[in-house]
This record gives C-alpha cells, structure tokens and sequence, in this order.
C-alpha cells in the first residue's frame, strides 16, 4: 500500500560454534566475514473493532427556560439511568448542552456521546430508547473504532508474522548462495497502516442486522508491510555502524507541544503566573507571534503542525464545505473524523513516524483522525470530559516508556481558557481566576515532568492558536436587513463568515453586501488581499465577510450571542498569541520580538532532527531562539575503538553486493507490479486528488 512498516534484519552467512557464541557479537565478526542478506516479508492482520461511540441527541422548545430544562431533564434522566443499567460508567459518559432563542421561545440541545465496549449491551441500549422515548430523542449511528492496546496487539501480530516470513525467504537466499543461515541480528518496525473495510466505508450501521454483519465482517483491518534489509556481504564495519544507527534513534531529542486554546499574549502580564514566567527565566519567549488568517482554532492548529497557511493545508475553518467532495464540515458532528479534509497537507506526527520515530498525541485537533494511513502512535481519541491532568499523565508515561517504545514527539491540548473567554468576555474579571488556573496546570504538567526525570530532557513549547476579543450586543450585524436568505448559504459564523450564492447569484449578492455596513468588508474570492494567504483553495467561499474587531456578523438578533470571540484579522494584536519554551535546544531567559506561527513547524523539525516538508515558515526565522549547542550532539569518545579494517584488494565484498543488488531490484520489480495492480482501481478516482500541488506557486517558502 501507500505506507508500508518497514523492518530492518541484518542475518550474518553462517553459525558460528559455542565458543564463539559465548564470546558474542562483535567477536564473531571478527573472526568470520559476514554475510548480509536483504529480504521482504509481508505480514497481513485483521480483527473486530473493540470500541464504538454512540451520539444520543435531546431536543426541546418550550416558551421559557424553566420550562425546555424541566422539559429536558426528564428525558435525559431517563437516558442515563438506561446507560448505567448497560454498564457504562461516568467516565465513558460525554455530556454537551446548547440553549438558544428564537422570538419567544427557547431550544435546548443536549448531545450525549457514550463510549461502548461492549456491542451486543450497545444494541440493546438502542432498542430500549427508540422504544421507549418519542421522536425528540435521535440516536445515532455507532462509530467503531479500536482501542490503542487493541492496535498494539495487531502491530505485535503483524511484525511477528512478517519476521517469520521473512526468515523464510533469507533461509532461501542464503541456500542461494551456498551459506547457512544464522540470527536475526537486528529488527525494527518502522510503519503501520490501518484501513476499515469498504463494506463499512460505503454504508451507515443503520439496523441491528447491518451492525452485527459489520462485527462479523472483521471491522477494522490493519495491515503491515515488513522489510528486512542490509547490504549483502559487508566487513564487520556495518555491524559497528547499524548500532551507532540504534544508538542514534535511541538519543533522538525530545519535544513536547502544548497549546492552550485561546490563551491571549498579554494574559501572563494580568495575574501572577509564576510557572509561566519560570519557563521565560530558564528559556524563551516571543512577545508577538503573527498567527494565520483566520484566527480560528482548528486551521491554527493545523499550521502549527503543518508550516502552512490554511489555503494550502486545507482545512481553512471550524465550519467548511467542499464543492468538489460535496460534503461539509463541522467541529461539532464525526464529519472531522473525515481523512479527506485533513490530506492536503501531513501533519508533523506522520513525518515523525516515517523517519523512524514515536509520537503521542493528547487530543490535539485532528490527531485522532487517520491521515496518510497513519495515526500518531500513541494517542487519546478526544473527549473534553477527560481532565487536563489525565491527558498530562498519559503524556509522561509515554515519554517515560522504555527504550524503543517512548515517544519522541507530544502535543498536548486543553480547551481552556477559549471556552470561559466566550462565554465570559475577556475583559470580566471573572477570567482573572480562569488565567490563574491555566497556570496551576502548567504548574502540575513541570512538576510532573520534573517527578519523570523528564525536566532537563524534555524540550517544552507552550502556546496557542488565538487570543480573543471583548464583543458588545450594541455591535451586531444583522445580514437580514441586507440580503435575502434564499439567496446564499451560511458556511461558518462570525467574525469571518463564508458566504455560498445559489447559483447565478454572486453578483447580486455581493452588490447587497458590498457596502452594507460600515463595520464590516466585504471580499470577492479573488480580491482577498494577498497578505492574508487565503485565496487558493475550493474550501474558501466566493464571498468573504470580515468584522471590525469587536463585533458580530449575525443573520439576526435571534442567534447565539457570545461576549468574547476570535476569528478576526491576524494582525490584530488581541489576536496574538502567547509563546514561551524552554529545554535543552533553547536560549535562557532570552526575549524575542516577533515570530510567525508558520515557523514554528521548521523548529520543531531541526529540534527533533528531521527533515521538514515543504512549507511556509522559516527556520532562519527562529534560529535565534536555540541555543548554541547543537540539539544532538555527543562529544567523541577519548578510547573510541577506530573501525576494522578491511582488505581494499578483497572482490567478495564487489561480487556480494553485485549479486544482492539484483535480488533487490528484482524483488522491488515484483512488488511494485503487485501493488500497481492492487490499486489500479483506485487511481482513477483519485487523479484529482493527486493533481493538486503542495504548494500555490505564489507561496514564499
């Protein structure tokens, strides 16, 4: 497939006697020359899904909020008692409420996520509410999933399977050669691929008989490409240097992102926050950090992972909709699960793992989301019920994990202080108490490291997508006065709200809202200013409408009204930011001007030691917040053994590697037919997909 696990196996020509095995490796290849043999195995594992989310929907209006909440809680106590008679605990249990008004009267929606383990009690619990609750109550289609330990254990499965095939196939090739095979010398997976089977991908589990076939189906498959590889007939000098590879992979460098939500630069000057502040004495900070167009969460999150602006990376807001998928999305619905709206762009994770490293991901936007045919490899399906301290300690123990399993690359995110800023305002002294708390828990996240022997190897980042802005219910535009709504679609909210014309409508549409109002500016797709990096992709509406700080583009006054928001104009400075780091790749106590978000995403990747994918940002940038030293060094060895040598008049080395070159090419022949025609019927569907470049040719990289 697209992204094989690649396995690496180096196997010496011959068994050598016990003498020699006691005395071990390194003298066995002194003594002996050794035979390296490059070989394939492929290993193929599949099981049921072990997890399932189930959305259960409440709706109510009545003509007063007393009466939609009592209206509500009947039903929703019914609901829950239903959920813990079928064994579901709190914990799996996700509650989220909505009111809202319009005219006289007011609508509540409540939406409850329940995570199941096991299906048969799922499917019961079904029956009974659609049985007994009337049509206010919707109960969704099952989403089926596996569990990490679930995905564990098929990898585990997999490369066994693999290994042994490939011992098979180097068993028959050292036959070819007229020498007997000995151990496995090294082994290591390098990725993995998971894929639903399409009788699931095509069809909703609608009814009792389509879920239990979709169980019996085998659910979810995971298939493992694995490849052993050396170069054939090689002195003992290769052995020497496939360990130093090891020891390389085993001292990669640290880095741990953490972003906030919402968290404005100038938050740490307003209440004491002492933990912020000890990462700025022992490391950096960046007192303006330009983020991108728009200032929402989830396409700020997307860059920080990605160095690109939303026009290229693709996901361009919290609410979109694609004209050439014909599908839209949403924050708030499964449509983020969604591959195709992420795969304009790869996620640092990704890049990690394909360079041989380990990731872990505590609900970072779109981390729990297949992306490439890859998942971080360890990572929390998210849940905003699950504590910032939960996510915390699962992020240590994955750092903390033993050598070849700890993860190399964490984000961490927290909701906070985005949700009080909106429903508070940033400017109420309510949020004083919030932003200290938001420092508490950074506080627990150091003290945690510290407790880990993590502190001094650890690089931190601690940032955010956005700021926010106080709003004014005297500050509303209301687009009814204005415009016809029979004649546009809405595609996401304010401050920058797309705006769809029906067909044949741009012109009148954009000559009604073209000078509506004072207080707000309205873009053609095509004249939205360069700057903003917003023009070039389908997602981006043909009509653009951009707020004056401080107020809120509404259809009408009926909608949901918040006190603080964010989306505006980048270069707002309520829009900014925090920034701060430290570790052992950077400065100490050292203050920097300005900095773009896009960046960010090439010094996370000359921190970890890879090499960054094409994007907007610039190392040269942000080179100023590292420090002198090198990120990976280690100082030479004063008694360091120097290599072997070996004989330059000596044609085995010539004649092996003339013989493995033709065995390899003749398998890569093989395998690159196989998979040409396994995918074959795909291509065609995806030649537009493939024909988008990376990158606008008018980007600046």
């Amino acid at each position: 497939m697209n992204a094989p696990v690649r396995i690496f196996a180096s196997l010496p020509a011959a068994e050598t006697d016990d003498k020699d095995k006691q005395q071990g490796l390194e003298v066995t290849c002194l003594n002996k020359p050794v035979r390296e043999v490059q070989v394939t195995g492929v290993a193929e594992v599949s099981c049921p899904a072990d997890r399932a989310w189930l959305l259960v929907s409440v709706t109510s209006t009545k003509d007063s909020t007393n009466e939609v909440t009592n209206s509500i809680s009947r039903r929703l106590e019914y609901i829950f008692q239903t959920i813990r008679q079928h064994g579901v605990s709190e914990e799996y249990t996700t509650v989220r409420r909505n009111v809202r008004r319009h005219a006289e009267t007011y609508t509540m929606d409540v939406e409850i996520l329940v995570t199941f383990s096991e299906f048969k009690k799922m499917e019961h619990m079904c029956c009974v509410l659609l049985e007994k609750l009337d049509k206010s109550v919707q109960v969704g289609t099952p989403r089926f999933f596996h569990s990490a330990a679930c995905l564990s254990e098929l990898r585990l499965r997999a490369s066994v399977s693999a290994v042994e095939n490939a011992q098979q196939k180097a068993s028959k090739i050292a036959q070819l050669l007229g020498e007997s095979l000995g151990a496995t010398l090294l082994v290591r997976e390098e990725e993995t691929k998971e894929w639903r089977n399409e009788e699931e991908a095509t069809g909703c589990v609608t009814t009792s008989h389509t879920m239990l076939s979709y169980l019996t189906s085998g659910g979810c498959r995971l298939p493992f490409y694995l490849f052993a590889m050396v170069l054939p007939l090689v002195s003992p000098h290769t052995l020497n240097r496939n360990q130093h590879q090891e020891h390389d992979h085993k001292e990669r460098p640290k880095l741990l992102l953490v972003s906030f939500d919402g968290f404005r630069w100038d938050y740490i000057y307003r209440v004491p926050t002492p933990n912020f502040r000890s990462i700025m004495d022992e490391g950096v900070k960046v007192e303006f950090v330009e983020n991108i167009y728009i200032t929402k969460t989830y396409p700020n999150h997307y860059s920080m992972v990605t160095g690109l602006y939303a026009e290229t990376h693709g996901v361009v807001a919290n609410e979109m909709y694609d004209p050439a998928l014909n599908l839209s999305f949403s924050m708030e619905t499964d449509s983020v699960y969604n591959s195709r709206w992420w795969e304009q762009a790869v996620p640092l994770w990704v890049t990690v793992q394909k360079d041989g490293g380990r990731s872990g991901a505590a609900m970072w936007p779109g981390s729990d989301v297949l992306i490439h045919g890859v998942f971080p490899t360890r990572y929390l399906q998210y849940n905003a019920s699950v504590s910032f301290e939960a996510r915390v300690r699962r992020i240590i123990e994955w750092f903390s994990a033993p050598e070849g399993e700890a993860v190399d690359f964490g984000i961490l995110y927290w909701e906070e202080p985005d949700e009080s800023g909106h429903n508070l305002g940033p400017q109420s002294p309510l949020m004083d108490a919030i932003i200290a708390g938001i420092d508490e828990k950074l506080g627990f996240l150091l003290d945690e490291l510290k407790k880990a022997g993590l502190y001094q190897k650890v690089n931190l980042v601690v940032t955010s997508d956005h700021g926010m802005a106080q709003l004014s219910p005297e500050k509303i535009i209301e687009l009814d006065q204005y415009v016809d709504r029979d004649l546009y679609t809405w595609v996401d909210k304010s401050p920058v709200v797309g705006i769809l014309p029906k067909e044949g409508k741009l012109d009148e549409v954009y000559a009604m809202l073209a000078d509506a109002n004072p207080n707000m500016v309205a873009y053609r797709k095509d004249d939205i200013p360069e700057h903003f990096h917003y023009q070039h992709n389908v997602r981006i509406m043909p009509i653009l409408l951009e707020a004056k700080e401080g107020w809120t583009i509404m259809q009408n006054r009926t909608g949901l009204f918040m006190l603080g928001n964010h989306g505006y104009n980048n270069t707002l400075r309520d829009m900014q930011p925090v920034f701060v780091a430290r570790g052992p790749a950077f400065r100490q106590n050292y203050i920097k001007a300005s900095m773009r978000s896009v960046d960010l995403y090439p010094l996370m990747c000359h921190i970890l030691a890879i090499q960054p994918l094409p994007n907007n940002g610039s190392l040269l940038n942000v080179r100023d917040l590292l420090s002198s030293e090198p990120t990976t060094s280690a100082p030479a060895s004063a008694h360091s053994t120097p290599p072997p040598k070996v004989s330059r008049y000596s044609y085995a080395p010539v004649v092996g590697s003339f013989i493995g070159v033709v065995m390899v090419l003749g398998f890569l022949v093989v395998y690159v037919i196989l998979v040409t025609l396994k995918q074959r019927p795909a291509l065609k569907h995806r030649s537009w997909e493939m024909s988008q470049p990376l990158l606008q040719e008018d980007l600046h990289l």
